[in-house]
């Protein structure tokens, strides 16, 4: 699997395909369950979702049959990471804490058969998942063990891993001061040691991050980057939110044609395959984008709000449905909705308190504009 953290993503497929003929004519469940985790996480990386779930349950029962902790482990991984793309949130939550509680004390520096440690890999999903959810105290201290034992062994791969997740944490937070740096170290070691797997995830948070702070020329060569080597690659799983945090960079920088396009496309990608999280990332920002337009166009807006809204709500993303519940606001002012828009932004400015999202504690406040 060292093709995998440096994006050779079509290299892969047919290696896999030859080793899964192999394994089945010999009969060989231990390799076949194996091989079923690489399939799984080839098909979500790519994109094809459907087929990683597929794959992943195979997994699951080839596990379940053999009782292989290893193999149990790299199953967790995979297949949460398929329903963290798909907006099942706490589905794969669960699969990620089941990970962290087992692997413990020596076990957290084995790798399972997997490219980066588990104990870090699976700290870096669940504080991802925790960040959409809103769940921000317990991410913290996943995300603090996370970079722990990463900085334990000094290797790249996992550092960047660990970065990842509590920077992508801190932005989602809006705490913008503490995610810069731990960004800024993601990025550089995703250079230094090619990386190009996990660069286009730190660059698309690192660039919002500098976007909300104002420096624009800094943020959009990064976010420019990460969406062509997302392209580049064929990282489908990555394309929408890399689309949709430059979208919010070409906001801030008064450009909403291109925000419009970018974020256009950020939608048709996660409805076509199924990302419904990013699908509700990118429905927020069209409703920020016709609130912006000149004229403001906030019947529209409360559209995209409202539709954003009912996704955040079924998946359980508390922080974006703060953010809708502001937009929805500042719709409904500029409609003459007075009555209508103090509830919304009273409500919002409850979620945020709740939620210790320093940035966004006023009502009125719109706080940083980009947190991808």
């Amino acid at each position: 699997m060292s093709l995998l953290p440096l994006g050779e993503l079509e290299r892969i497929l047919p290696y896999l395909r030859d080793a899964e003929t192999l394994a089945e004519t010999l009969g060989d469940q231990h390799r076949l369950g194996r091989l079923s985790v690489y399939m799984t996480g080839q098909y979500y990386l790519t994109g094809d979702h459907d087929r990683a779930l597929e794959y992943g349950g195979r997994a699951q029962a080839i596990t379940e049959a053999l009782r292989d902790f290893s193999l149990e482990v790299a199953t967790n991984a995979y297949v949460g990471q398929v329903h963290l793309v798909r907006g099942a949130y706490r589905a794969a939550t669960d699969l990620f804490r089941k990970n962290v509680e087992a692997i413990v004390g020596d076990l957290t520096h084995e790798r399972f058969g997997l490219p980066q440690l588990p104990a870090v890999h699976s700290r870096f999903c669940l504080v991802v998942c925790l960040a959409e959810l809103g769940e921000f105290t317990e991410g913290i201290v996943r995300g603090q063990e996370s970079i722990r034992i990463a900085e334990s062994i000094e290797q790249p791969l996992n550092l960047t891993v660990a970065a990842s997740g509590l920077g992508r944490l801190y932005l989602r937070k809006g705490d913008i001061e503490r995610a810069i740096p731990i960004l800024e170290r993601g990025i550089e070691l995703s250079r230094t040691w090619n990386l190009g797997i996990w660069f286009p995830p730190v660059a698309s948070a690192l660039g919002s991050a500098y976007a909300a702070t104002g420096r624009l020329a800094d943020a959009l060569p990064l976010l420019k980057e990460s969406v062509e080597r997302t392209a580049a690659m064929r990282l489908l799983s990555a394309q929408s939110p890399a689309l949709t945090a430059l979208g919010e960079a070409q906001v801030l920088a008064g450009r909403l044609g291109e925000a419009l396009e970018l974020t256009r496309r950020a939608l048709a990608l996660a409805e076509q395959n199924g990302e419904r999280g990013h699908e509700a990332w990118a429905l927020r920002l069209l409703g920020e984008i016709a609130l912006r337009s000149d004229p403001p166009d906030p019947g529209r807006a409360r559209e995209w709000f409202l539709r954003a809204h009912a996704l955040a709500t079924e998946l359980g993303m508390r922080p974006l449905s703060a953010h809708c519940h502001l937009g929805l606001g500042e719709a409904l002012r500029l409609s003459g909705t007075r009555g209508e828009s103090d509830e919304h932004l009273a409500t919002a400015a409850r979620l945020l308190s709740a939620m210790d999202m320093r940035s966004w504690t006023l009502p009125t406040a719109r706080g940083p504009e980009t947190l991808r």
